[in-house]
């Protein structure tokens, strides 16, 4: 066939006429003709180590550049490793477009047992994406693509999935060239609903904006209107930066703490323009989601929003930056004075105050990262001070700071979505920060990042809470140990004691038998003999145990000792010791096996060895200078 006969090439011509200018994915048996004519096109490819890592990368680049993520994935595997990435683009709002192939159309749905074959590919992404389309022909693809970036550009933006069936790489494509695509106007809301929302604005004397990031492309108006009303603006986690710090009406704090519940609350007009209002952004604690008296006026592409989760009193359908502009030109010039900057102010202050040291250590280290580099995009994962800043951060502008740790809520996200953010930005630093375990997800996307030979600063929490075996080597197994062993609460003389485990392999057998028993092995026999206090603290070795030196205890010890000796006999137990502690001293675990999501757990950073707290903004202090000692000219390519 000809080079525009095949059909490689000429869908290649059309995601060029369409402006697509990267594409994400791994070659495979299936896909083979699809990358036919890819060298040849003005499109880069980008090869990721797995497939989600090809989604992840596609999702931040979308959220940098403005336009959609593309990627290639092959029939059934493919589809499936996909499908988490997906799922984090859907439920951000991320304009996604994957190509993938399936199986021959004559054996969809029979069952035949083809290489990469699922039951039902489609109905398996239908649940990830806005639409899901099996092609029959190829001569239907302009259109498909056309209905695919008009969702992209004129709805709510979210993952969409068209599958090419085997047979059809065998088929000719039309001759008729691609034609270049119109983009759908933009939408604005009903005249009758523009003037209730500026007669509601115009009478309101406490007027409040939420501001998430749907509301992205309105950005300029949004401060010209936040200034025209003197009304604070809350800024949802994708919609930090849209004002910029500093900005005296800008409140970058989440609306599920207690001080912008408030803010919330004391307001008698609220506007909300493109924001999902979600329990991630606004209900965190789950507590329920704040409840304010004024009405409810919603700006929102997607009408369904418009219900939930309160039905809004003045629905605003349409798209952020056109309302926006409408509202403006409704209101008038005139700025009104109603106590923004004061109530702004206040808010700020008492939500940074209600953080515990934890989380304002964390956001102390974003400032001075953010300070350090500037300009820098920061991808995150779930890990500490990416919880800390979706709670209180200034962005330096709108596209700057997101992450995996809402909607969705994956891990592995920001190693292959650091990659997406630099390619989509060559000039601007990328900061990638992860957790050690999130790491792990998707590390084999370091290779990626050198492939594209990208200059992305991977920052890593170090916390040591997953490890490869971890009922010996300790993180999520060490936890729940210890809090088995703390629900071991024990009867008898010494009422209250608490028994801690260590490096035992069977940490709920040993919590069944002292429950059982009535007690743990009560202090060393040694130190009872003595005369020892009930109430001090000592050792009995699992040697002991197995040797039978029960003496000086009570039966259920006894009962004990003799049950752990016979499964020592057996060869199914291996403790190598227990200690118990005094009831007033409780349980005490090293800083670096806390859990460290809520305000009240343990520092950012501790010393491993010691457990003890170290300043985190005295690390942030070290790194700023370790970071600006980096050069700040020729970012791409320069290998730093």
């Amino acid at each position: 066939m000809a080079e525009q006969a095949r059909p490689g090439p000429w869908i290649i011509g059309l995601l060029e006429a369409f402006g697509v200018e990267r594409v994400f994915g791994i070659p495979g048996v299936h896909t083979i003709p699809l990358y036919d004519g890819l060298a040849g096109s003005r499109i880069t490819h980008v090869t990721p180590r797995h497939e989600q890592g090809a989604g992840f990368m596609a999702d931040a680049y979308a959220r940098v550049s403005g336009r959609p993520g593309v990627c290639f994935v092959i029939t059934g595997p493919g589809m499936t490793n996909i499908a988490t990435a997906m799922g984090q683009a859907f439920a951000e709002s991320v304009p996604m477009l994957v190509l993938s192939s399936v199986s021959e159309r004559r054996s969809l749905g029979r069952g035949l047992g083809q290489l990469h074959e699922l039951p039902d590919q489609q109905a398996l992404v239908s649940g990830v994406a806005a639409f899901s389309h099996t092609l029959h022909a190829l001569a239907d693809l302009p259109d498909v693509l056309e209905r695919a970036f008009a969702v992209f550009d004129g709805a709510r933006p979210r993952p969409v999935h068209i599958e090419i069936p085997l047979d059809l790489w065998q088929e000719t494509p039309p001759a008729t060239r691609a034609r270049q695509p119109s983009p759908p106007a933009r939408t604005q809301p009903a005249s009758a609903q523009l003037e209730a929302a500026v007669e509601r604005l115009a009478g309101a004397r406490r007027p409040l904006i939420l501001a998430g990031g749907g509301a992205g492309g309105a950005r300029a108006s949004l401060r010209a209107l936040a200034e025209r009303l003197d009304a604070p603006v809350i800024m949802t986690v994708n919609g930090r930066g849209l004002l910029e710090p500093g900005h005296p009406l800008a409140v970058p704090a989440s609306p599920s703490l207690p001080a912008v519940r408030e803010l919330l609350a004391g307001s008698d007009a609220v506007l909300a323009l493109g924001t999902e209002m979600g329990p991630t952004d606004y209900d965190m604690y789950e507590q329920g989601m704040p409840a304010f008296d004024g009405p409810l006026l919603r700006a929102d592409i997607d009408p369904e929003n418009m219900t939930r989760p309160r039905v809004a009193e003045v629905p605003l359908v349409g798209d952020a930056a056109a309302t926006v502009d409408a509202l403006l030109a409704g209101l008038g010039p005139d700025p009104a004075e109603h106590g923004g900057a004061a109530r702004a102010e206040q808010a700020r202050a008492a939500a940074c105050a209600g953080l515990g040291q934890g989380m304002r250590q964390g956001i102390a280290f974003l400032d001075t990262l953010r300070d350090a580099l500037p300009g820098a995009i920061v991808v995150g994962d779930s890990t500490h001070p990416i919880y800390a800043g979706n709670l209180y951060y200034a962005a330096p502008d709108h596209g700057s700071w997101f992450n995996s740790a809402t909607g969705y809520g994956t891990l592995g996200y920001a190693l292959p979505a650091s990659l997406g953010a630099s390619l989509a930005a060559p000039d601007r630093p990328v900061v990638c920060l992860v957790g050690d375990g999130g790491l792990h997800y998707t590390l084999g996307e370091l290779a990626a990042i050198r492939d594209a030979d990208r200059p992305i600063i991977v920052l890593v929490l170090e916390q040591r809470l997953l490890r490869r075996d971890p009922h010996r080597h300790g993180g999520r197994g060490r936890r729940a140990r210890r809090r088995a062993a703390l629900r071991a609460r024990l009867r008898g003389p010494r009422e209250g004691l608490r028994l801690r485990l260590r490096h035992g392999r069977r940490p709920r057998l040993a919590a069944r038998r002292a429950q059982r028993g009535g007690h743990p092995p009560r202090a060393d026999h040694r130190a009872h003999r003595r005369g020892a206090d009930a109430g001090e603290r000592g050792h009995v070795t699992a040697r002991d145990l197995f040797a039978g030196k029960d003496a000086g205890r009570s039966r259920p010890a006894r009962d004990a000792a003799s049950a752990c000796h016979r499964e020592r006999r057996a060869g199914r137990c291996r403790h190598r010791a227990f200690a118990a502690l005094r009831p007033e001293a409780g349980l005490r675990l090293p800083v670096r096996h806390l859990p460290v999501m809520y305000p009240q757990s343990a520092p950012l950073l501790a010393d491993r060895e010691r457990g003890s707290g170290v300043s985190g903004r005295a690390i942030a202090r070290s790194l700023a200078l370790s970071l600006a000692a980096l050069p700040r000219s020729g970012w791409p390519g320069n290998g730093h």
